[in-house]
């Protein structure tokens, strides 16, 4: 941990990256494993205390952070992230969504479909092509249901298999219903 992030650290929360691996799943492309290097500063609503860290520090923030800051980080070009739930209202904040690395959403339980949601209409409404990543309670089983509705990165949740995580995506080679990808891969509005 940075310097900068120590002291905003001793007075707001900033948490660690995950100690679990990233999943990465790229169309086309083999799935992948790769360390998680985002601090979450979400719960943070200090704006001065955010806005002394490193702009090169990989930082998942609010959606309030980033409408208030979004703009001085785009100028110097900051390692910026966007942590979102299945609540607030997307479009206070998704027409700023320029100079973001990446949207995680966070899924608190397995039941709360509203991340689906969420993701779906990022990539449709707000044209989001950047990195859409799943967090919190992932589980392997939903793996597919993720990937189609746009999500092309994932965090297993607790107990979940890494080993069985690839497999699961390769499984269902022919989906009965199309996805977000083809159906933009078809020039079809998704």
């Amino acid at each position: 941990m940075s310097n900068d992030l120590r002291a905003v650290s001793s007075v707001q929360p900033i948490r660690p990256p995950s100690s679990s691996p990233v999943l990465r799943h790229r169309p086309g492309a083999p799935a992948s494993w790769e360390a998680d290097v985002w601090y979450r500063a979400d719960a943070i609503d200090d704006m001065t205390a955010l806005e002394s860290v490193d702009t090169q520090q990989p930082l998942l923030v609010s959606p309030a952070a980033w409408s208030t800051l979004g703009p001085v980080w785009r100028r110097a070009d900051a390692r910026r992230g966007v942590l979102v739930n299945g609540e607030g209202d997307l479009s206070a904040w998704q027409h700023a969504l320029d100079g973001l690395a990446l949207i995680a959403i966070e899924f608190a339980s397995f039941t709360d479909g509203r991340g689906f949601s969420v993701a779906r209409q990022l990539r449709r409404q707000g044209d989001w092509q950047g990195e859409l990543r799943a967090v919190g309670d992932v589980r392997i089983d939903t793996l597919n249901y993720l990937a189609r509705c746009g999500f092309d990165a994932f965090v297993l949740g607790a107990n979940e298999d890494a080993g069985l995580a690839e497999g699961e995506l390769a499984r269902f080679a022919t989906p009965y219903q199309r996805g977000y990808r083809a159906l933009v891969a078809q020039g079809v509005e998704a």
